[in-house]
């Protein structure tokens, strides 16, 4: 990729650090999710552009999965569009305006399902690859994240089930407190959580309060398969 030798291999050892990056609770990601009106425009910009939109291009879901896994605040993810830019009359304001709407964390399994779809400029090489990358930072941040606050995010039942699968697969096994309060999950949600509690040994503190769609026989169940665990539950 690189003019010598060497930059090749700074390249390749940076790239296997991708996921660190992309995750780690203190990084700021900036998607440029909008491309300019005439970037198509071959002579403008002297290559043949990619036109497909930012949520089909496989690299990129790749690094928004990253970085959606474990930060606690939502302005560390950021939407950056034109339009936005040039109305800010601040960084502050920009930032505001910017957050990027948060989505569930994915298991490997489900991730490498979804970028089979998407578009890669060489398929065959970067799609095992990306595969491959997604997977290590994910098993890396999850056994490693003590904490994760998904409240008021308006997240409903599938969104439960994202994080229920993600518990489910064993990754989380440092996670002490999940806080999914004042979402919209149901019955539905909070039975796939139930379920994938033994996944998680260390979890401590579980918060479901202001999810009013959660029936009383739902709750009785998490409460009590909560209790069997030691988890300190909110429903």
């Amino acid at each position: 990729l690189g003019l010598y030798p060497a930059e090749d291999e700074l390249f390749r050892q940076a790239l296997e650090k991708l996921g660190r990056l992309f995750s780690h609770p203190l990084t700021r990601v900036l998607l440029l999710s909008s491309l300019p009106p005439n970037y198509g425009d071959e002579a403008s910009y002297g290559w043949r552009a990619h036109r497909e939109p930012f949520e089909q291009r496989g690299w990129c879901y790749c690094e928004v999965s990253l970085a959606m896994l474990a930060k606690r605040r939502g302005e560390r993810v950021l939407a950056l569009t034109a339009a936005a830019a040039s109305e800010a009359e601040s960084a502050s304001v920009l930032v505001q305006r910017c957050v990027a709407t948060r989505t569930p964390p994915v298991t490997p399994a489900s991730f490498a399902a979804k970028i089979s779809g998407m578009s890669f400029s060489h398929p065959r090489d970067d799609m095992p690859l990306v595969e491959a990358l997604y997977a290590a930072g994910f098993s890396e941040r999850l056994a490693q994240v003590t904490k994760l606050d998904y409240t008021n995010l308006r997240w409903g039942d599938a969104e439960a089930e994202a994080v229920a699968a993600v518990l489910s697969s064993g990754a989380a096994t440092s996670l002490k407190s999940l806080d999914l309060g004042a979402n919209a999950i149901s019955d539905k949600g909070a039975n796939a959580l139930t379920a994938s509690l033994e996944g998680a040994p260390a979890l401590s503190f579980l918060n479901l309060l202001g999810n009013r769609a959660i029936g009383e026989a739902a709750a009785a169940k998490l409460r009590e398969a909560c209790n069997e665990r030691g988890i300190k539950v909110y429903v």
